[in-house]
């Protein structure tokens, strides 16, 4: 043992290994050299003390002196050689294969423990002989050792445990001695290092050497063989090739070739056939040749033979082939030697068996290698950075799509037993390739890869399963996206096979074309199509961002691409988007379903700021809203801000047509008009069920010209149907009958352009009327109206009515329609009116209305309607220089304006009762146009005030209507009587006031006096009145008559007018209308009095009721 030899030669009667070891060391180091003086120092130097008598450095004892720490002084370093030993390599050191001693012995420990406590077990486990019986006291009969073959036994075991732990801790223990001169051991290994180091120096300065000479053999040029070369040229024989005297076979003839062959095909098919066992996958053969040809589809074909028509020899191995691309058609001869011997062992070991296993498992390993020189070839092409190869024994990995975050994917390539789980199939085990497939660091089993072994193209299947990743991949997105899609949706999604390429499918109806989603096979990053910021985004956060959901992002993809479609045309269309919106939370409540992209938009500036458009986008579709808004305080700079009110959807499509309309400018022009016409008719529903006026929506085609609007707004706008009789029944007082049918039709014709089409700003709509008249009702309307070439009425033979007019818009014009359709009502009657007074219609439309009352001379009437409710109607007379209407024409517009739904009747009327007296006051004012002696004071268009001056009589004279009833009938009657006899106490002259009474007593055929008045209808009056101003002219100068005064008086008016009245037309008209429905009876024609006190006169006007 080491330790034995150890303590043998250590001194005597040491206990200590190490201690008796150092002093038997040190006594022989004193005992065996001498010391010697410094002339004898050695090579390294002398000293007294040390074992050779020299220092270590090479220096005497005599140079050397020393630091108080035992170290050299720097005298003793000056006094060494000048170069020392060269440093020696120490970083073996540090290695990791250097294990501590004290870990060492805790294992040696813990091995004891575990060993000692098997090997108790051990023992335990030994059944012992039973026992023998003992004596009655207990005490057992005396016997020897135990020699039982137990106990023998477990005393080995006990033995052998004690004796392999004491050599174990014996080698433990020279170990630890060796540690106490660890740095003389180390030093030890230094040189021994150093020593190894300069060995494989000189051995490779003589392979260089060696290497440099055979080099220079491809350098050097043999001298020439002539004579060799001529002999051989000459003799065709080289007499220095030595001859071997081998005996050369004789050469077969063709038919003992043949007949050769044909018995080697006979062995061979006999052999085959009966004495070989055949394996599994040399069942395909052929004999030919003398050859036997084994043919294991895509791997190989090998040529065997034989050299004995014995059985029981061996085949031999001739020729192989490889079956599968890409591989060379023949073998380097260097392998085709080592596969000749490999086979012809197997062959001879373990016959056809060995033969094809050793061939099956060349040629699998052989498919690995060449599918692994393709991998490493991809990654210097455009695989670079994409995949990443590793070999791990007879197993190709190839991990693709390396650059993306997260999990990985690869396909793993390797041999497999061939072992069967199941026994249904005898086929004995075979290794064959397997492929096993990880996504994203999971197997994926039960998924059969389609690799074609035949033709090994690593690209091909690495790209067969990237497409079958990415399809599984897009059929889950799809599958996902479809889960949060209504089933009703217009939303598809489908994957497709696109060029080889799995292509996932996003469509909605206003998509001009479908967004592909690709996965790039190299990369393995999502590529969408076609291009545009939304897409953009979602693309760059799907491949930077491994935890984003990519159904959820995708789901909102087709949304996004609309919206941005939707503003990039809004754009062109100068929409503007609405500004100052505060955020509301109640948005799925206002537009009654959940938002994912929302837009609000201002068409045109003839839209008011109280309404807006506005877009919704989800899965279902694009929606568009005729969105009303509403003033809120908000946080924003100005302090306030706008919230949606309520929404009004707005159908883009008209029925009848395809509902995948595009988002192009056409159909936005399009929806902005048709939310134009929602917006009116839900303003005015809104108002009609406030008034509780049965109405219905419904589509329906307009029908007649739209000029004015644009062309685009006939196409299936929505109607309103109202009923006739409620709508009117607010306006009328008393009984009314309906003139048309019950169902009026009001349909919408957008906005309003001027004839230069810069009506946008004019925030005006057109609205159409429509209604079906009662037989009969209407004609003289529709005479006049279809040769007026009015555009806002238009009537048809077969009782359709049809009325425009113009609103604001976004406003309610409920109003206006009632007020339209009494304008219409009122038209028909005046056309009746007229026709019954033989007045000739020169024009008849909504806006006016000109006719002419008398024809010799021409005297016409323009009546301009207003436009609003609460507009006046105003009166134009012509010819407009001698019309003598003119003088009460302020009257009249008064008048007419401030009677009922008879005011038309009762003004033409009016015009044909005053005209002749009118035509009479211009004849009689005529006469003395300079002197001006009458004047004549209307008080209204049925009383006037006759006034004569200097030098004429003064008196006053006062025509006024009244209405006569005979029986059931009435009659409208000029009344002339005087209206005072005397001013300021003076009586008229005797003469006239005799000649007035007898004229009061006449009587003609149009007038009749009364005796203190005169009677007449309007040709009578006109008589009369040129009778009386006959005879106050027969008195125009008066003996008698105050002069004084002359100048006063014409200055002053009457002074006995009744209270209240004035000369002014405009106060006249207020009296005219209080006296226009007195009873006739309450007043009395005044006379003429001699008393100088005048007669208060109170008015008694009569106006046509």
């Amino acid at each position: 043992m080491p330790g034995r030899l150890m303590d043998e030669d250590a001194a005597p009667g040491s206990l200590d290994l190490k201690k008796d070891r150092s002093q038997a060391q040190g006594a022989s180091h004193q005992q065996a050299l001498p010391v010697k003086s410094p002339a004898d120092t050695q090579v390294n130097g002398t000293t007294r003390d040390g074992p050779n008598g020299v220092l270590t450095n090479g220096a005497s004892s005599e140079q050397t002196h020393t630091t108080g720490n035992g170290e050299p002084s720097n005298m003793a370093v000056a006094t060494s050689s000048a170069e020392g030993p060269p440093p020696l390599d120490q970083s073996w050191r540090s290695r990791e294969q250097n294990k501590s001693l004290g870990l060492l012995m805790n294992r040696v420990a813990q091995q004891c423990y575990f060993d000692l406590n098997k090997t108790l077990d051990d023992m335990s486990a030994i059944p012992t002989a039973p026992s023998q019986p003992q004596l009655p006291n207990g005490v057992g009969p005396h016997t020897g050792p135990d020699t039982s073959e137990p106990s023998v036994k477990k005393k080995r075991m006990i033995m052998d445990f004690a004796n392999d732990q004491r050599d174990r801790f014996i080698k433990t223990l020279v170990l630890s001695d060796w540690s106490r001169n660890e740095e003389e051991k180390a030093r030890m290994i230094d040189v021994k290092v150093w020593l190894d180091k300069q060995t494989a120096l000189y051995r490779q300065a003589e392979d260089a050497v060696a290497r440099a000479k055979m080099n220079m053999q491809q350098a050097k040029v043999p001298n020439p063989n002539i004579e060799g070369a001529m002999e051989v040229l000459a003799t065709g024989k080289a007499s220095w090739v030595p001859d071997l005297g081998y005996i050369r076979p004789k050469k077969l003839s063709a038919k003992q070739l043949l007949k050769t062959m044909r018995d080697m095909n006979v062995i061979l098919g006999t052999r085959l056939s009966l004495h070989e066992d055949l394996p599994f996958y040399f069942r395909d053969y052929s004999i030919a040749d003398g050859r036997v040809t084994f043919m294991v589809k895509d791997e190989f074909e090998v040529d065997l033979s034989v050299a004995d028509e014995d059985p029981a020899t061996q085949l031999y191995f001739i020729d192989i082939r490889l079956s599968f691309e890409p591989t060379t058609p023949v073998l380097d001869d260097r392998i085709r030697g080592f596969l000749e011997g490999k086979i012809n062992v197997q062959l001879a070991s373990k016959g056809l068996q060995g033969c094809y296993d050793f061939l099956h498992n060349f040629v699998l390993t052989h498919k690995l290698t060449i599918l692994q020189d393709q991998a490493t070839e991809l990654t210097r092409g455009k695989w670079f950075d994409c995949i990443k190869i590793e070999k791990l024994r007879r197993s190709l990995v190839v991990q693709y799509w390396a650059g993306l975050p997260g999990p990985k994917s690869w396909i793993e390539i390797g041999i497999s037993s061939g072992k069967q789980t199941t026994t249904s199939i005898r086929r004995p085990a075979t290794p064959h390739i397997s492929v096993r497939w990880f996504q994203r660091s999971v197997e994926i089993k039960g998924e059969k890869l389609e690799f074609d072994w035949q033709q090994l193209d690593v690209e091909k299947c690495l790209m067969h399963v990237i497409e079958r990743h990415t399809a599984s991949i897009l059929d889950d997105l799809r599958t996902r996206i479809c889960a949060l899609v209504p089933a009703d949706a217009p939303f598809k999604a489908k994957v497709s096979d696109a060029g080889g390429c799995q292509v996932l499918s996003l469509s909605l109806p206003s998509l001009r074309q479908p967004i592909e989603v690709r996965i790039e096979p190299v990369t393995g990053q999502y590529s969408i199509t076609p291009p545009s910021t939304a897409s953009l985004n979602i693309e760059r956060r799907l491949n930077n961002h491994p935890t984003a959901d990519p159904a959820r992002w995708l789901a909102g993809l087709p949304c996004a691409v609309v919206q941005d479609q939707v503003f990039k045309q809004a754009d062109l269309l100068r929409w503007s988007p609405v500004k100052h919106l505060v955020r509301q939370d109640n948005l799925t409540a206002v537009f009654g379903e959940k938002l994912q992209h929302f837009s609000i938009f201002t068409p045109s500036r003839a839209w008011s700021d109280d309404w807006a458009l506005a877009v919704t986008f989800s899965l279902q579709g694009e929606k568009w809203w005729a969105a009303e808004l509403e003033e809120r305080r908000s946080e924003l700079p100005n302090g306030t801000g706008r919230i949606i009110k309520k929404v009004t959807p707005v159908d883009p499509a008209p029925d009848g047509q395809r509902k995948d309309i595009s988002t192009s400018r056409d159909t936005l022009s399009q929806v902005a008009r048709r939310a134009v016409g929602d917006v009116a008719v839900s303003t005015l529903s809104a108002q009609l069920k406030g008034e509780h006026i049965p109405h219905s929506m419904q589509k329906v085609f307009p029908q007649g010209d739209c000029e004015g609007v644009e062309r685009h707004d006939r196409i299936f706008p929505t109607a309103l149907f109202i009923s006739f009789s409620k709508l009117r029944k607010g306006m009328q007082r008393g009984k009314w009958k309906p003139w048309a049918h019950e169902a009026v039709r009001l349909s919408h014709h957008g906005l309003v352009h001027d004839a230069r089409g810069e009506g946008v700003g004019s925030k005006q709509v057109r609205h159409d009327l429509r209604l079906s008249l009662d037989p009969g009702k209407f004609k003289e309307l529709h005479k006049h109206i279809q040769n007026s070439g009015e555009r806002d009425l238009a009537l048809n033979p077969h009782g359709g009515v049809a009325l425009k007019f113009i609103t604001p818009f976004g406003q309610p014009f409920i109003k206006k329609m009632r007020q339209r359709l009494q304008t219409v009502e009122q038209l028909d009657q005046c056309a009746n009116i007229l026709k019954q007074r033989h007045f000739v219609c020169g024009h008849l439309s909504l806006s006016r209305l000109q006719f002419t009352y008398h024809t010799t001379p021409e005297l016409s009437v323009e009546m301009t309607f207003p436009t609003e409710a609460e507009g006046i109607t105003t009166l134009k007379f012509h010819p407009h220089d001698n019309n003598p209407h003119r003088r009460v024409k302020v009257m009249m517009e008064q008048a007419f304006n401030a009677t009922d739904s008879k005011a038309f009747d009762i003004f033409t009327h009016t015009l044909s009762l005053t005209l002749p007296v009118l035509q009479t006051f211009n004849r009689l004012e005529a006469k003395d146009p300079v002197c001006r002696v009458i004047a004549i004071h209307p008080r209204n268009t049925t009383w006037y005030s006759i006034a004569y001056h200097p030098p004429l009589p003064r008196c006053t004279f006062t025509l006024r209507t009244r209405i006569r009833r005979e029986g059931e009938d009435t009659s409208v009657k000029w009344i002339i009587e005087d209206f005072h006899s005397s001013i300021k106490g003076q009586n008229l002259p005797e003469e006239l006031n005799t000649a007035m009474q007898e004229l009061y007593k006449e009587s003609a055929e149009h007038w009749e006096g009364m005796g203190s008045a005169i009677v007449a209808d309007a040709q009578g009056a006109a008589e009369a009145l040129e009778k009386l101003d006959g005879i106050v002219r027969r008195f125009e100068s008066v003996p008698g008559q105050p002069q004084a005064a002359e100048s006063t008086q014409q200055q002053q008016q009457p002074t006995d007018l009744p209270k209240g009245t004035s000369q002014s037309n405009g106060q006249a008209s207020g009296q005219a209308n209080g006296q226009a429905r007195q009873n006739p009876k309450q007043s009395k024609p005044s006379t003429s009095s001699k008393s100088s006190k005048p007669v208060k006169q109170e008015p008694d006007l009569i106006m046509l009721d």
